[in-house]
């Protein structure tokens, strides 16, 4: 594994089992590209942060933060925690690291709508994120560790649908509902109930 990349083995986005027939077939939008688009999605992010996401701009390219796709570095975050009576139907997709890589993305080292989060670009900043926390099975033993393990990658708006290598699924039954809703090949979906609660 390329020492650049810090040891990440995938990128991930938590989503509605109901948006993955959109995703599979056109790929991942940013929130504004979403209603740009007008594509219709089941909306899972909380509205209080999606509130504080609008107005935020990133000080690198100097775009809104909804203008790009989110993603995670650690899928089992306090995003997922708070959603987790809706783990029935939400899915985590794993996302090849090479995003990273393209000009336009930007990472945080925590959640980008919080104050504090500082934003950065090229692989080498990689080693100033707090991969021990970020890596960590539980957030609350770490001054800031709710805003840290949420650290993102950010996409601007949209990210291809070649870029999608997993569907992870929580429990059996989730993964033979999405294996039949789809028809898609078992070699893209995999049970993995450790990404979830």
């Amino acid at each position: 594994m390329s020492r650049s990349f810090h040891a990440i083995e995938s990128l991930y986005h938590m989503t509605s089992i109901f948006n993955l027939q959109s995703i599979l077939k056109r790929g991942l939008f940013s929130h504004n590209e979403v209603i740009r688009r007008h594509i219709y999605r089941e909306d899972i992010s909380l509205t209080s942060v999606q509130e504080r996401r609008r107005d935020k701009i990133d000080p690198i390219h100097t775009r809104g933060v909804q203008e790009y796709a989110c993603l995670y570095f650690s899928p089992r975050n306090p995003m997922l925690f708070k959603r987790r009576e809706l783990q029935g139907n939400i899915v985590i997709l794993g996302l090849s690291r090479d995003l990273l890589e393209k000009d336009s993305t930007i990472f945080t080292d925590g959640n980008a709508a919080s104050t504090g989060t500082s934003f950065f670009s090229g692989l080498e900043n990689l080693e100033l994120l707090q991969w021990r926390i970020i890596n960590a099975q539980y957030w609350r033993d770490y001054d800031d560790g709710k805003r840290i393990k949420c650290a993102e990658v950010l996409v601007y708006r949209q990210i291809d649908r070649d870029a999608i290598i997993r569907v992870y699924c929580r429990t059996p039954e989730q993964y033979q509902r999405v294996a039949a809703i789809l028809g898609i090949s078992r070699t893209l979906l995999e049970l993995k109930p450790s990404l979830f609660f």
